[in-house]
C-alpha cells in the first residue's frame, strides 16, 4: 500500500515537469535521422531550380557553418508524395563540395519526383531545404495507334501544365501524370515519329523533352466496287492512316496513297487483293475482291458462222451458250472468245467463268435467204423460203405490200402472196430485228396466171398431191374438233406411241413440222388440252422450238380418271390434234376376265344406255327380294308340326296362373327367352266340344305352349274331345 501511494505521489509530480519541457522539431516520417536532427538549421538553395537530372547545384549559406558541406551526407529528392525519398537520396563528401565547401553538386537519382530538395549533414545533425526542384520531362518506349485512337505514353517528369506532339504535329492527350501521357494518334500518319512534350516549371521556366517513338497506323474501312465489278469500274478505298506519301497496289495496278482514302480503277483481271504501305512503313492488306467478265461487244453473223466475243476479264476458261444452248468448239482467251453460231436459236450470248463469274450480251443475227420457191406466183399461192436466221415470228413483204405468214419457221417459211401486189422485191423481217432482201426480183403472176397452191402449176408443191397428212385419224372421230386444213407442201403430224393407256400416265408426244418435204427448225409449236376427263391432266410444256429435224416433243400427264384427252398442237396457221384414251381396268368375277374396250374398236360412250339399263335391273331384282323377305317375316306359322296328327279337336287351353294376352292371329311366332324350370301346370277343366268342332280343331290356331307340360295336357284334352259320349 506504501509502495503504490509512492507511485502516484511520483507520477503526479513528474506529470507537470514533462508538460513544461520545449517540444522536439518535427520531422516526417520518411525523412531520415542523418546521425540525429537538431532544431537548428542552415540556410541553403539551389542554384538552378529545373532542368535536367545531372549537375544540380545546391548552395550553403555563409557564417560559421560554411564548411558544413566538407563534412559529407545525404541530399534527398521528393517521393511520389512530395516528402524526401530514401529511394531517391544521394550521399555526398567533401569531394563533392566546391568554393571552400559553400556549394555541392549532384545528379539526380532513379525515382525522383520534382518537388523539394532537402540537405542532410552528417555529424551536425542539421538538415536543410533547399526549395524547388523541377526536372526536364522524360519520354521512353515505342507506340502505334490508329488515327484519333489513345495510347498510354511513359516516361517521368510530366506535370499538368504540357503540350505534346508526334513527329512535329500537336496532338492532344486526355489525361497526364508524373510519369503517363494519354496521347491521341495524330493525322495525316506521316507525323509518325518521337513523341516531344513541352511544359513549365513551378516559376514559369520552360521546360521539354523528347524520346520514344509513335506511329500511326493505317485502318481499312472498305474496298468497295460497283456490282457487278467490272474492269474499269471503279474501286473505292475508305479509311484512315494511310498517309500521304505511302503506295498501293491491287493486282496489275498501283499508286500512292492519300490519307483519307483514294480510289482507282479496276484493272483486267478476275480478282486482286489490296495491298498497302503507308510512308512510315505500317502495312496493310484486304481479301481478294473479284472482277466479273465484261462483254464489250458480240460480231454480228448469220446462223452457221463465226462469232468473237470482246470484252474484259474472261480468263483462261470457262463455257459459252447462245440461246440457251451450248456453243461446243469455243476457243477462249481473256478478251476474246470465238464460236460458231448454232441453227434455231436466239442471239444472245452468255459466257461463265471456271470461277462462276458470269456476263451475257444480245447481238446481231442477220438472216439469210437462200432460196425461194417458186419464184413466181399468183396471189393466194403459198411461197416457200427458205434459209436461216428467221426467228420465230417473222414477217413477209412482198412488192412492199406485207404477206400472211402461214408457217413461221427459223429456217423457212410459207408465206402466202398477199392480193394486190406487184412484182419486186421480197423482204424478211427477223423476230431479232433485222431484214433481208432475196437477191433477186419475185414475179407477182396476173390472175388466173398460176395455181391456188393445190396443183403443180404453183411449182414446187406438187408433191404433196391433195391427201391431208395433217391429222392423226383416230376412230371413231367422236370429239374431235374442227381444225383448218394444212396448205399443199406442209406436213404437221402430232403422234403419240400409244393412243390407250393407263389413267394418271405419261405419254411422249412428237411433232413433225416439213415444208415440201424438208424439215423445219425453229418453228415455235404450242399446245393446248382441248378436253380432259379431269382437271388434273397437265402438259409438260405450253411450248416448245423444233429442231434441226424439224421435230418437237411436250409430256401430256394424263388424269387419274377414265376418260379421252384431246390435245391439239398449233405453229403459225396449222394444227393438228391426237386423242388420249385413258380406260379403267375392271376387275375379274369369279374367274372370268373382263373385256376392255378399245376405242379403235367401238365407242365407249355406245356403252352408256347399256350399263344404264343393267343397273336398273339389278335395282328391280333387290328390291323384289327384299319385298319377298318382308312378306315371309309376316306369314303365320304352321301349326301342324306341333300338333299330333291324330288329333282333330282342340280343347279350350288351359288358365294360367297369370292371365295371357292372346296372340293375334297370322301373327309371326314369339321367341321366348329361356326361363327357369317352371313348375307343374294346373289342372285344366275342359269343356265340351260343340258338334261339328272336331272339323275345325285342326286348322283354328291355338296359343303358344309355354312348355312341354302344357302341350301334353292339350293334347290329352283334344283327345277326350273325341270320345263319343
Amino acid at each position: 500500500m506504501r509502495k503504490l501511494r509512492a507511485a502516484v505521489i511520483g507520477f503526479m509530480v513528474a506529470l507537470p515537469a514533462a508538460l513544461a519541457l520545449p517540444a522536439a522539431v518535427p520531422v516526417a516520417a520518411s525523412t531520415p535521422s542523418c546521425g540525429g536532427i537538431v532544431g537548428s538549421s542552415f540556410g541553403s538553395s539551389l542554384q538552378q531550380p529545373y532542368g535536367g537530372t545531372s549537375g544540380i547545384v545546391i548552395n550553403g549559406s555563409f557564417g560559421t557553418l560554411q564548411a558544413n558541406y566538407s563534412n559529407g551526407g545525404t541530399v534527398y529528392f521528393s517521393g511520389p508524395g512530395g516528402s524526401p525519398d530514401t529511394s531517391a537520396a544521394v550521399s555526398f563528401s567533401s569531394g563533392n563540395t566546391s568554393n571552400g565547401g559553400n556549394t555541392l553538386t549532384v545528379n539526380a537519382p532513379g525515382g525522383a519526383y520534382s518537388g523539394h530538395v532537402w540537405v542532410c549533414i552528417s555529424g551536425n545533425n542539421q538538415v536543410s531545404d533547399a526549395g524547388l526542384y523541377t526536372f526536364d520531362p522524360k519520354v521512353v518506349g515505342s507506340y502505334a495507334a490508329n488515327e484519333g485512337k489513345s495510347v498510354a505514353v511513359s516516361g517521368n517528369f510530366y506535370n499538368s501544365n504540357l503540350s505534346v506532339s508526334v513527329g512535329g504535329c500537336p496532338t492532344g492527350y486526355s489525361w497526364v501524370n508524373e510519369s503517363s501521357i494519354n496521347v491521341s494518334a495524330p493525322a495525316p500518319a506521316d507525323c509518325s515519329g518521337a513523341v516531344s512534350v513541352s511544359e513549365k516549371a513551378w516559376n514559369g521556366a520552360p521546360l521539354s523533352g523528347s524520346g520514344g517513338s509513335f506511329k500511326v497506323t493505317p485502318s481499312l474501312q472498305g474496298v468497295q466496287c460497283a456490282s457487278p465489278c467490272y474492269p474499269g469500274s471503279t474501286v473505292t478505298i475508305s479509311g484512315n492512316g494511310f498517309s500521304n506519301s505511302g503506295t498501293w497496289s491491287f493486282g496489275p495496278a498501283s499508286g500512292h496513297t492519300s490519307d483519307g482514302g483514294f480510289s482507282f480503277p479496276a484493272p483486267d483481271v478476275e480478282s486482286a487483293a489490296l495491298g498497302l504501305t503507308t510512308g512510315n512503313g505500317s502495312s496493310v492488306s484486304s481479301p481478294a475482291l473479284g472482277i466479273a467478265p465484261h462483254i464489250t461487244g458480240v460480231s454480228a453473223v448469220s446462223e452457221g458462222q463465226t462469232a468473237t466475243v470482246s470484252g474484259q476479264a474472261f480468263g483462261g476458261s470457262g463455257t459459252v451458250s447462245v440461246g440457251g444452248q451450248p456453243a461446243s468448239g469455243a476457243t477462249w482467251s481473256n478478251d476474246q472468245i470465238q464460236f460458231v453460231m448454232p441453227a434455231g436459236v436466239a442471239p444472245q450470248v452468255a459466257l461463265t467463268r471456271d470461277d462462276g463469274q458470269q456476263a451475257s450480251a444480245q447481238f446481231t443475227l442477220i438472216p439469210v435467204i437462200t432460196s425461194v420457191s417458186p419464184a413466181s406466183a399468183a396471189p393466194g399461192s403459198y411461197v416457200e423460203i427458205s434459209g436461216s436466221g428467221f426467228g420465230s415470228n417473222p414477217t413477209v413483204t412482198i412488192g412492199g405490200v406485207p404477206a400472211q405468214v402461214a408457217l413461221p419457221g427459223d429456217t423457212g417459211i410459207a408465206a402466202t402472196v398477199p392480193s394486190g401486189a406487184k412484182s419486186g422485191k421480197l423482204i424478211v423481217n427477223s423476230s431479232y430485228g433485222k431484214s433481208v432482201a432475196w437477191g433477186q426480183t419475185f414475179t407477182v403472176l396476173g390472175a388466173g396466171a398460176a395455181g391456188s397452191g393445190s396443183t403443180g402449176s404453183s411449182g414446187g408443191f406438187s408433191n404433196y398431191g391433195n391427201s391431208n397428212s395433217g391429222t392423226l385419224n383416230v376412230k371413231p372421230n367422236y370429239g374431235f374438233l374442227p381444225l383448218p386444213a394444212p396448205p399443199p407442201g406442209v406436213a404437221f403430224h402430232l403422234t403419240a406411241p400409244s393412243d390407250q393407256v393407263k389413267p394418271g400416265s405419261d405419254v411422249p408426244l412428237t411433232v413433225n413440222l416439213q415444208l415440201l418435204g424438208k424439215p423445219v427448225a425453229g418453228s415455235t409449236i404450242t399446245f393446248q388440252v382441248a378436253d380432259s376427263p379431269g382437271s388434273d391432266t397437265s402438259l409438260s410444256s405450253p411450248s416448245t422450238t423444233t429442231d434441226a429435224t424439224g421435230t418437237a416433243h411436250v409430256t401430256l400427264h394424263t388424269s387419274k380418271k377414265a376418260g379421252q384427252t384431246i390435245v391439239i398442237a398449233r405453229s403459225g396457221a396449222f394444227a393438228d390434234q391426237i386423242r388420249i384414251v385413258t380406260l379403267s381396268p375392271v376387275a375379274a368375277n369369279a374367274g372370268i376376265p373382263a373385256t376392255v374396250f378399245r376405242n379403235g374398236t367401238i365407242d365407249p360412250h355406245i356403252l352408256i344406255p347399256f350399263v344404264g339399263a343393267l343397273g336398273l335391273a339389278i335395282l328391280l331384282l333387290l328390291g323384289a327380294v327384299l319385298l319377298q323377305l318382308r312378306l315371309n317375316r309376316r306369314s303365320p306359322a304352321p301349326v301342324a308340326a306341333a300338333v299330333s296328327p291324330a288329333v282333330e279337336t282342340v280343347a279350350e287351353p288351359p288358365k294360367p296362373k297369370a292371365p295371357r294376352k292372346p296372340r293375334a292371329q297370322g301373327a309371326a311366332p314369339r321367341k321366348r327367352p329361356a326361363r327357369p324350370q317352371p313348375a307343374p301346370p294346373p289342372e285344366v277343366s275342359v269343356m265340351p266340344m260343340a258338334a261339328g268342332a272336331e272339323d275345325i280343331a285342326d286348322v283354328i290356331p291355338l296359343p303358344t305352349v309355354g312348355d312341354a307340360a302344357d302341350q301334353d295336357e292339350i293334347t290329352r284334352t283334344r283327345a277326350r274331345a273325341k270320345r263319343p259320349e
